[in-house]
């Protein structure tokens, strides 16, 4: 993964955080070539989706209430 996709793979998480929900324009995405995660704006159908999953804090990121900037 490069620095770029890991910086946005990160921005994702954040803005999911400080929002409280997943942002709209955006979808994180396993990429099964890579078996990273990835940010993209319009997946293909059979992506397979994570947003969910990181908004319900799976990844390890804190929840709003205690999300410190």
């Amino acid at each position: 993964m490069s620095e770029q996709q890991s910086q946005e793979v990160q921005n994702y998480l954040r803005r999911t955080v400080q929002a409280g929900g997943t942002p709209q324009d955006q979808q994180l995405v396993f990429d099964p070539r890579t078996g990273e995660l990835v940010v993209q704006t319009n997946p293909p159908p059979d992506a397979v989706v994570a947003s969910t999953i990181a908004e319900e804090g799976f990844f390890g990121f804190m929840h709003k209430s205690s999300y410190i900037m």
